[in-house]
């Protein structure tokens, strides 16, 4: 992730916060993050591999009985690529200043492996010729489902993805701008990329989310080309 500035959010009070009046100095609060200015800086990057595996076979029994049984297998895995990383705060000539413990240079290692899952999703499925006519049939199924794993199930446990510095703004010289000899007072800071172990913020038993769904329903052919069904339907 990267872009050009490093503020995520700024607002400015003119008699405010909290329902002061008058305030002088003007005052602000601002958000900032750990993104990257340039794409080639930026460490919110991730290889991810998938490998996928169906099995299916079909049974039918005296012509009226037909069932079908399913497997999948997926394997997921996904790695973070390391390196030099530069936030955009560092390009800030007001940030390197006010707070270069937060905006400084880090070098993060690689993370191989940082997810990986595998897994299994039968199903299986089965009609039943009701009277043999082929008029009437009795449909069940159920299926498991599993979530892949995505870019979105990555990113939070990059070391720069959560780092963001929050402090308000005292304009000193009440020239309306910010700059490095104003007032700050720093909120919060947290997620230092020299701190961060993946092994205390990933759950080693983490797996991929998945639904069951269970599906029983009957068809009834009225006339030549109009069915009629009604059908039950549960996911959990």
């Amino acid at each position: 992730m990267y872009r050009q500035s490093p503020y995520y959010k700024f607002t400015t009070y003119q008699g405010l916060p909290w329902g002061l009046n008058n305030v002088q100095p003007y005052l602000g609060f601002f958000q900032t993050g750990r993104l990257a200015r340039n794409r080639n800086e930026s460490l919110t990057r991730a290889t991810q591999q998938r490998f996928s595996a169906y099995l299916q076979d079909k049974i039918l029994i005296k012509n009226r009985l037909s069932l079908n049984i399913g497997l999948r297998l997926d394997h997921s895995s996904a790695d973070f690529l390391g390196g030099l990383y530069k936030p955009a705060g560092a390009y800030d000539p007001v940030l390197r200043v006010v707070a270069p413990h937060v905006f400084k240079e880090t070098t993060v290692p690689d993370v191989e492996n940082a997810i990986t899952w595998t897994m299994l999703s039968p199903r299986i499925g089965m009609v039943l010729d009701v009277f043999g006519d082929s008029k009437a049939a009795l449909k069940a199924s159920w299926s498991r489902y599993n979530e892949a794993l995505r870019m979105h199930h990555i990113m939070p446990l990059c070391p720069m993805f959560r780092m963001s510095w929050v402090a308000y703004w005292m304009d000193l010289d009440q020239d309306g701008i910010v700059d490095a000899d104003d007032g700050f007072t720093e909120v919060r800071s947290f997620g230092d990329p020299d701190e961060f172990d993946i092994n205390k913020v990933l759950d080693k038993d983490l797996a991929s989310p998945y639904v069951d769904e269970l599906v029983i329903g009957v068809e009834y052919e009225l006339l030549r080309d109009f069915n009629i069904s009604l059908a039950y339907i549960r996911v959990r």
